[in-house]
């Protein structure tokens, strides 16, 4: 069983901290044992020892055992007011209701005290510095730890804050990546309809369909495995084929055990898009791409360079740094790009899939 304490509500389910009642039992029962020592070393001392000759031993002893109990759970009670009283109200109003629970436990243990016939327990200045250190300890116990857990709620809050906001900009970013494959795809399936080729078109459009199947699906999905990405890669590898022949190839280079390591959705479409819009692909200057795994379990993507002369301009370096943006946001890690002149090459981080 745990206690459980009020958290503001700030329109999203979160779980409120709690404390467990066997932790508050815990403690009370300990400062019961505090509290009575006065009486157990009065006991020991034999202060009482008259009381003990003159009256009932073992009365005596059962009242003894149930003044403890009494103060412990006297204890728990106030403990428990403190903490649940210490999340809605300042330190004043909860120390006037814990306060009010120790008067009137204090006048009902002189009541049973009376009617028990224990003298001692009546008035005497050790009962009533029992029920103040009671009610002063517990009460500041409690608004402490109340406190506590609410500072600890606030962080838990500005982490789901943090986490919502990194899922809405990762979610910005991937929605980046579809319109501007869209309309490459059309234009490409739009000539194949212009050229008459019918089976052609009819293969072209199945690739198609499987490459905006696996793309529409990364809506929401964060890390995916480096095989499902390959498995992509061969119906995209199609459409690039149908828009530049035999001119434009992939060389994978991808031991199998490595396939089950984890990127970020999507993360080879920009790269390999940005291949043809930067470069010339013809017979003269055919592009071949390399894609392997180096020793610091990082996917290497590599193109010789053969620059157009007139750049593109508007979107240009977008889906790079689109992709940056997901690797910090989902790994932590920043992509590698690097340009000798004559190479260029992006080096994408891997992790091993979390079991």
């Amino acid at each position: 069983m745990t206690t459980h304490f009020p958290a503001v509500d700030n329109g999203r389910t979160r779980k409120r901290l709690s404390l467990p009642r066997r932790t508050i039992l815990a403690v009370s029962l300990a400062m019961g044992f505090f509290l009575i020592y006065p009486n157990i070393a009065k006991l020991l001392q034999g202060t009482h020892a008259e009381y003990l000759q003159n009256g009932s031993t073992v009365g005596y002893v059962t009242f003894f055992v149930f003044r403890y109990l009494y103060f412990s759970l006297l204890c728990y009670i106030l403990l428990k007011k403190g903490i649940t009283e210490g999340f809605e109200t300042k330190i004043y109003r909860t120390g006037l209701w814990t306060f009010g629970i120790a008067v009137v436990a204090y006048l009902l243990y002189v009541a049973i005290s009376y009617i028990s016939d224990k003298v001692l327990d009546w008035f005497s200045v050790i009962l009533l510095f029992q029920f103040m250190t009671m009610w002063a300890v517990c009460t500041l116990m409690g608004y402490a730890y109340s406190l506590y857990a609410q500072k600890l709620e606030r962080e838990q809050e500005i982490e789901q804050l943090r986490l919502d906001n990194l899922q809405s900009q990762y979610e910005a970013l991937t929605n980046q990546v579809n319109p501007h494959f869209f309309f490459n795809s059309l234009n490409s399936l739009s000539a194949l309809v212009r050229n008459g080729d019918e089976g052609q078109t009819l293969t072209y459009i199945q690739n198609l369909s499987n490459v905006f199947r696996y793309v529409l699906g990364s809506e929401g999905r964060g890390l995916v495995s480096l095989e499902d990405e390959l498995a992509f890669l061969d119906a995209f590898y199609f459409l690039q084929r149908t828009r530049h022949g035999d001119h434009f190839c992939y060389k994978i280079s991808i031991p199998g055990d490595n396939k089950d390591l984890e990127l970020p959705v999507l993360s080879l479409l920009p790269i390999l898009e940005n291949i043809p819009k930067h470069n010339v692909i013809n017979g003269v200057t055919p592009m071949e791409v390399s894609i392997s795994i180096n020793t610091e379990q990082e996917l290497v993507v590599t193109n010789p360079i053969r620059k157009k002369i007139d750049q593109p301009g508007g979107r240009n370096g977008i889906g790079i740094a689109n992709l940056q943006s997901r690797f910090r946001l989902l790994m932590g890690k920043d992509i590698v790009i690097s340009d000798n002149g004559t190479q260029f090459t992006v080096r994408l981080p891997l992790k091993q899939k979390e079991v």
